[in-house]
């Protein structure tokens, strides 16, 4: 059995409500900040080399299969304290607000 995309129809359409008319744009530049802030605050041993192709491949390969109870510790343990949260945008932040429940205060 195959496994669902994590951003369904329901999830688009929420979105567009909120300024995300292109989502899959959107996505794909919130995958670009989120590798470049994780490779900023991570050790080396955890460097995110290629980039990310998808939010299912983000949620597999660096979140343990989020979403989990592991993922989500991990996103809260590098964003929480003084981070060099600029990296990430407004538009990407509510999308980490949205798909991962972590709230960053909008620059």
């Amino acid at each position: 059995m195959a496994n669902k995309p994590f951003v369904t129809q329901k999830d688009i359409d929420e979105l567009a409500k909120h300024g995300h008319k292109n989502l899959e744009e959107d996505i794909k530049i919130f995958l670009s900040e989120i590798r470049k802030y994780l490779n900023t605050v991570w050790e080396n041993e955890y460097y995110i080399e290629e980039e990310l192709g998808s939010i299912d491949q983000f949620n597999r390969e660096q979140l343990y299969n989020y979403p989990s109870t592991g993922g989500y510790h991990i996103l809260d343990n590098a964003l929480t304290g003084s981070c060099p949260t600029h990296i990430i945008s407004n538009k990407s932040k509510g999308l980490l607000g949205y798909f991962y429940g972590i709230h960053l205060r909008m620059d």
